[in-house]
């Protein structure tokens, strides 16, 4: 993180804690920290869902090798 950045972050929660809202703000971000891996895992589950189930890197070696990227879907539709 750059220095200024850091330094604004820092400014940033001193005023926080001096107006008491400190507190929040750490739940706030503990939440989101929380929640962060359920909702990667659940954007990957829906793009599995939608056909998307290659990474770009495996695509790009499906074409160098000129194969094809099958993909069978058999989870149910939303």
């Amino acid at each position: 993180m750059p220095e200024e950045v850091y330094q604004q972050t820092s400014e940033l929660d001193r005023l926080y804690q001096r107006r008491g809202i400190g507190q929040y703000r750490r739940w706030f971000r503990d939440a989101v920290d929380y929640w962060r891996k359920w909702q990667d895992e659940a954007r990957e589950d829906y793009d599995f869902v939608e056909g998307r189930q290659w990474t770009k890197t495996e695509l790009l070696r499906f074409r160098e090798t000129m194969r094809p990227a099958i993909t069978i879907n058999r989870v149910r539709s939303l």
